[in-house]
């Protein structure tokens, strides 16, 4: 090979590492893009079983089952995922922690399709916590609203009666899909269900609309959507997002624990 050649060659390399470098040192560094206002923060609930756990210094195996963007999509690499990240920034919250992630996500399953699941996926593997995603494919399939509903009640008291913290999730936001797709019914007969048993609510929905329309990310841009450039980003305020939230869980004290 000329020598000319390999000086380019090791000149490319060099500007790849550099701007590899600096972009995941930025992405490391989400505290401010990620913030959201206190509104979407929900009710001050707590994670009871969570608690008692890391109390005890026991590990916290922590389940999340729901569809394609739980599953990974959109991610660069799996390790990038939310469920993946919110481990790690679980590690950076409570340094004592043990966290065990098991993803149980399957693309294109409706709730119903997930609480199927419940007792023979999830139930042997005795988890602190599950966060349930659902919505986005019973919307898609309208999906009748008042089985829906049952569904989410029938699902969250099955838990609970395992003794298993929950954190209900909704749908992503997406300026192009909420055009077609009436999604709102489904958020909230999602919401009514989280409060009347008693079980947090991560409206991711909202919070992703926030980022959208303050600039944290654009949505509204087919081509930048179109090449994934928020995805990584979004998994990762999520993460960063749901941490927070179990976070203020485990610390909210003087509440009673959510119905068995």
């Amino acid at each position: 090979m000329a020598r000319g050649t390999i000086r380019t060659l090791i000149a490319l390399l060099t500007v790849w590492s550099v701007s590899a470098f600096s972009t995941a040192a930025k992405a490391e560094d989400l505290s401010g893009d990620c913030a959201i206002p206190d509104s979407l923060l929900g009710p001050e609930l707590p994670l009871p079983h969570v608690g008692a756990k890391i109390k005890a210094g026991e590990p916290v195996p922590i389940v999340v089952i729901g569809s394609s963007s739980s599953a990974g999509s959109g991610a660069s690499t799996p390790s990038n995922a939310y469920p993946e990240r919110l481990i790690v920034e679980l590690g950076k919250r409570f340094p004592n922690g043990k966290f065990e992630l098991i993803n149980l996500s399957r693309r294109g399953q409706s709730a119903a399709e997930m609480v199927a699941r419940f007792a023979s996926d999830i139930e042997p593997r005795h988890p602190g916590l599950v966060i349930w995603q659902t919505g986005t494919v019973d919307a898609v399939r309208a999906v009748d609203l008042a089985d829906f509903n049952e569904t989410l009640e029938s699902g969250i008291e099955d838990l609970t009666q395992r003794e298993i913290d929950v954190i209900l999730m909704d749908m992503q936001y997406s300026p192009h899909t909420s055009t077609a797709l009436d999604v709102g019914p489904y958020r909230d007969y999602m919401r009514w269900a989280a409060q009347s048993r008693g079980v947090i609510l991560f409206d991711r929905f909202a919070i992703m609309q926030y980022w959208d329309e303050n600039g944290a990310i654009d949505l509204t841009d087919p081509a930048k959507s179109a090449e994934g450039m928020y995805d990584d980003f979004v998994h990762r305020c999520v993460a960063y997002q749901l941490a927070s939230t179990i976070e203020r869980a485990v610390a909210t004290e003087g509440h009673p624990s959510p119905p068995q």
